[in-house]
């Protein structure tokens, strides 16, 4: 009877032995009993000499001990499982999250606590992702609304600037102090440019994009900066590239700033190095990696990367958002950003874009401010801040328009009843019907009117924005706007809408 007891104890011994579960069996003051290959391999131990000894710093992190004894089922109860989740270090360098299943066996002054363990790791990458996601959109939104509230006051500020500098009588000191006043403004916007590309949910401008070109460019831009910090490129493209669908500038923004901060951490450790870019094709995906040589980062510090305001860099140097930028530039394109590092090993960051197999799209044609058609034409301007209205009435005169203004859609509305207008500029957001109804209005009650409308928006992440940029063909101006960009697509609307003859009886620059 005995021998067969032992039997059966070196048959159980046998199969927990065998099983991918981590096991292991302790005694109630912490004495490693039994443990099995799964357990050795989770735990990055070695189970010779490890019999007898105790789990705490051994395969339980110091100070975890009493929190995991405390989990224990009670004192002579095989009836119950209880639970306790705890970090092990592994093999592979990052610690891994295990939730161990315990219950007492043997009872009386010999009893063990058998554990079998469930790697958990994953699940927790996965739900801290989706946290981190989810703190993203909530604080692109923030920003977002942040952003729109300085645009506004932005574009006062910019375009008097340049209505009172551009003035013949204008004195060159006050000229030059307008000019700063530009030029900072400038720095502003750059600033909520940045806080709306992190942001963004909607569709910017779309093209076929060449990555590989594009890359060149970029490395050319910044050939200066990697010549004066002694870091060389070095170009790895595999094969033929298809386009993928995109905005040229924002990508090249995401290069910009990947590249800036590789210069940046090789600099930090070394007096040269290099950057190494990689391109070539993964599916119906183009794949891209930049990796430096550099000093690599922590653990701590690569969860954290694309956080937005989160910076290593000293005071002054950096302010967190260009790689939250870069990341929600990326996902705009429906693409993926990732970063792999380890201290010591430098860093690589690996962007992957869909590719379009064919480049189907006609580009809208362009032109000049010095293209302008000065016709004298009637343009209806819709927006609910005095300041948008008010600069753009000294600014449009010079652009050869005779200028009306609407603080809502229900005024415009009436003036259009009353009034023919040549062309129609009008805020997306605003209280009350918006930008958006008001074009619906146009195609079904003057649908002569609704090519000739001119969009103008400093929130471009709102559901307005995300439906425009996706089923009208329309320009879109954004604020804050300086002249040139407001001439442009002006002189767009004008040049496709030209009808010398006369369009519907109504000859451009005509008036009742």
């Amino acid at each position: 009877m005995h021998a067969l007891l032992r039997s059966t104890e070196r048959s159980a011994e046998s199969i927990l032995e065998d099983l991918p579960t981590p096991i292991l069996g302790i005694t109630r003051d912490g004495h490693l009993q039994f443990i099995n290959k799964a357990c050795e391999h989770v735990c990055c131990i070695s189970r010779e000499g490890l019999i007898g000894q105790h789990v705490s710093g051994r395969i339980l992190p110091p100070g975890e001990w009493e929190r995991f004894r405390k989990a224990f089922p009670a004192p002579g109860d095989d009836t119950v499982t209880t639970t306790c989740e705890v970090a092990v270090r592994s093999a592979s360098g990052p610690e891994r999250h295990i939730k161990w299943h315990m219950r007492a066996l043997n009872g009386g002054d010999d009893e063990l606590i058998l554990c079998s363990g469930v790697d958990t790791s994953d699940r927790r990458r996965m739900e801290h992702q989706l946290t981190r996601t989810e703190k993203l959109s909530a604080l692109g939104q923030l920003v977002a609304g942040v952003a729109h509230e300085l645009n506004n006051p932005l574009t006062g500020v910019i375009g008097f600037s340049q209505v009172l500098g551009s003035r013949p009588d204008c004195p060159p000191q006050v000229k030059n102090d307008l000019d700063l006043v530009v030029q900072n403004a400038k720095r502003c916007k750059s600033v909520v440019d940045n806080l709306l590309a992190f942001a963004r949910q909607g569709r910017p401008e779309r093209k076929p994009v060449g990555i590989n070109a594009l890359l060149d460019t970029t490395l050319d831009l910044m050939s200066y900066h990697f010549k004066t910090a002694s870091v060389k490129a070095a170009r790895e493209y595999i094969g033929m590239l298809p386009p993928v669908m995109g905005d040229t500038n924002e990508l090249q923004q995401v290069f910009v700033n990947i590249f800036s901060n590789a210069i940046h951490a090789i600099s930090s450790v070394e007096s040269a190095g290099t950057v190494t870019v990689k391109t070539h094709r993964m599916g119906k995906r183009v794949h891209i990696e930049i990796s430096d040589d550099g000093p690599g980062m922590p653990p701590e510090v690569l969860e954290r990367v694309f956080d937005p305001f989160y910076t290593t860099k000293p005071v002054g140097e950096g302010t967190g958002l260009g790689l939250s930028v870069c990341y929600g530039i990326v996902s705009g394109h429906e693409g993926q950003i990732r970063a792999e590092s380890a201290p010591g090993e430098g860093s690589t960051f690996i962007i992957e874009l869909p590719a379009c197999d064919e480049a189907r799209v006609v580009p809208r044609p362009r032109t000049t401010d010095s293209q302008m058609l000065r016709l004298r034409q009637k343009i209806l301007v819709i927006d609910d801040e005095e300041v948008v209205l008010s600069v753009l009435s000294r600014i449009l005169p010079d652009l050869g328009f005779r200028v009306t203004t609407a603080s809502s859609v229900d005024e415009a509305k009436a003036l259009i009843e009353r009034n023919r207008f040549d062309m129609i500029m009008c805020d997306l957001k605003m209280p009350g019907l918006g930008g958006r109804g008001l074009y619906d209005w146009l195609v079904e009650h003057h649908p002569d009117l609704a090519p000739r409308m001119v969009f103008c928006t400093g929130d471009t992440v709102s559901d307005d924005w995300v439906s425009l940029s996706r089923e009208i063909d329309a320009p879109v101006v954004l604020k804050p706007f300086n002249v040139s960009d407001l001439a442009r697509a002006l002189a767009e609307v004008q040049y496709q809408n030209l009808d010398p003859g006369g369009r519907n009886g109504h000859a451009p620059g005509s008036a009742d």
